[in-house]
């Protein structure tokens, strides 16, 4: 069983699109058994690209590309008066690196597998969670 990324957001550096490899499947049962478990929610981690110039293209996590900065005239005022401009960032929903590690540790010491559930845990989709299987 392996995690593994497709790179890292232009802004934040968070993983993005993380997914489990996994090559059995007593690995793949535990890999969904866990993801019920404990929820997932990745969705802000997925790749997107944005255009930063003509020629320049980067890859960015969901909430780094939503995120336009609203700059208020008092604000402009204050920065062309030479004081600092202050840009409010909303609070960001991707995991890090951290994160994700520690979620996948855990994981490997499930006890349960996916047919061991009781039916009341067992929800699919997982969202933003990828499983490849090989």
């Amino acid at each position: 069983m392996e995690l593994k990324f497709k790179g890292r957001c232009h802004e934040c550096r968070a993983p993005l699109d993380p997914s489990v490899h996994v090559y059995s499947k007593f690995e793949f049962q535990q890999v969904l058994a866990w993801s019920n478990l404990t929820n997932i929610n990745i969705i802000s981690n997925d790749c997107v690209y944005k255009f930063l110039g003509p020629h320049k293209v980067v890859r960015m996590c969901l909430d780094c590309f939503a995120f336009k900065p609203k700059i208020s005239m008092g604000g402009l005022v204050s920065r062309e008066t030479g004081s600092k401009l202050r840009i409010d960032v909303p609070p960001r929903k991707t995991w890090n690196d951290v994160e994700i590690l520690q979620w996948y540790k855990e994981m490997k010491n499930c006890p349960l597998s996916w047919s061991e559930l009781p039916l009341e845990l067992k929800n699919y989709p997982f969202y933003g969670l990828i499983i490849k299987w090989f």
